[in-house]
């Protein structure tokens, strides 16, 4: 991303907080306005040592060199927007508790170079240039009539991010789980903003500037938007500001899983609040019976004449002791041909810790609840009902509805 987009982000974002009422002081802006490309200018500096380094911040090697694997890495060298959940957590570690460090400790300078960083992580996640391996898309979006470095260009459109309303959310009651959530919502804004690809590389071929710039200001709003999450969420832990009235619960569906599989049918992965219908303009909601609800749809593995078990699950990362239950409705989607029955489990760390009944299309809701507390990971699984070796495949729908994970009480 582009310096000057860097800058705008950390601007926008503290633009969104003034209107919440959270003023930071100028001082406070012009370090962060500076610090939101460190990573850029310090992020090798450890491999490609220069005097300018010291000139520029001589206790630069604080923010950018990176406790990981023992030793410490300069960020540039361990960041990698294509494998976050690897080399991220411990860069959103570091920096986020150093940030409420200083913070608490009144030192607002350290602070805002800290959350510089962040910023700067947050715009590279989002950006066009750090989304996708440059070979596929190469392949994906060939040049006709253009010529150019794929990653030089889509990093140089620069736009105006506009100023909208937006409420800060409140990323996690504390600073542990501020860690775990931040890297969720890394996951999601990197593949939120893919879809801006095809628009960017239509708008280039085409000459289209405006679009081109558009298509920026969106995922530079949507990275403000975040940024300011990260802000709001510090200043309210520290402060002890976060109402008990606060929603005690996180919907997972809401979350990116780390694994999943589902059959092609579903595109190899879990749908969202709907499947497909009849047709491809005509999605059909999910349904227990009670109406539209929201949840996630699976459909297990229909492959013809395979032995092994018929599955379908999604597995989510958790920060151990943060969540205490996890809870959901379950059963086949009503108003569509269901032709088995499913059996609903649930997994912690590798460990079946529940598990329902044969569920078909005649059978009630079904309510799970069990406990999560210590668990690092969670699977949601369906397997068919017959077993395994059954060679037939037979069609169903299973969903999770309203599928939370509700937090420790304090």
């Amino acid at each position: 991303m582009d310096m000057l987009m860097h800058e705008r982000i950390s601007a926008n974002a503290l633009e969104i907080l003034s209107d919440s009422g959270i003023v930071y002081s100028l001082k406070f802006r012009e370090v962060l306005r500076a610090a939101s490309n460190y990573p850029d200018i310090f992020g090798l500096a450890d491999s490609i040592p220069s005097p300018k380094h010291e000139i520029a911040d001589v206790q630069w090697r604080d923010y950018m060199m990176i406790p990981h694997a023992g030793r410490k890495i300069c960020f540039g060298e361990l960041f990698n927007s294509l494998s976050l959940r690897k080399t991220g957590p411990d860069i959103v570690v570091f920096w986020l508790e150093n940030l409420c460090h200083e913070f608490t400790a009144g030192n607002e300078t350290r602070a805002a170079k800290f959350a510089g960083c962040l910023s700067h992580l947050i715009g590279d996640t989002g950006q066009a240039a750090h989304l996708m391996d440059e070979r596929l898309l190469q392949d994906i979006f060939p040049q006709k009539n253009a010529c150019y470095l794929t990653h030089r260009t889509l990093e140089a459109i620069t736009a105006e991010i506009p100023h909208e309303k937006y409420v800060p959310r409140i990323l996690g009651f504390s600073p542990h789980e501020l860690e775990w959530r931040l890297l969720e919502e890394l996951v999601i804004l990197n593949r939120r903003e893919k879809k801006e690809l095809p628009i960017l590389f239509a708008a280039i071929e085409n000459k289209d500037l405006t679009k081109q710039r558009k298509s920026a200001a969106k995922t530079a709003r949507h990275c403000a938007e975040l940024f300011a999450d990260v802000l709001f969420t510090v200043r309210s832990i520290l402060n002890g500001s976060i109402s008990v009235s606060e929603d005690s619960v996180v919907a997972l569906h809401s979350l990116n899983p780390v694994e999943m599989f589902c059959d092609s049918y579903f595109n190899y992965s879990i749908m969202i609040d709907r499947i497909s219908g009849k047709d491809i303009y005509s999605p059909m909601s999910l349904d227990l019976g009670n109406g539209p609800e929201s949840g996630i749809a699976m459909l297990v593995r229909l492959t013809p004449g395979i032995t092994d078990e018929r599955e379908a699950y999604a597995e989510y990362s958790l920060p151990p002791g943060i969540f205490a239950s996890f809870s959901a409705k379950v059963g086949l989607c009503r108003n569509i041909h269901n032709q088995g029955g499913a059996i609903f489990q649930i997994y912690t760390d590798g460990k079946c810790i529940f598990e329902t009944p044969a569920l078909t299309a005649d059978s009630a809701p079904f309510t799970i609840s069990c406990s999560i507390q210590n668990a690092k990971n969670l699977r949601l699984r369906v397997i068919d009902a017959r077993g395994k070796n059954q060679k037939t495949a037979l069609f169903f729908y299973p969903i999770w509805i309203n599928p939370v994970l509700k937090r420790v009480e304090i």
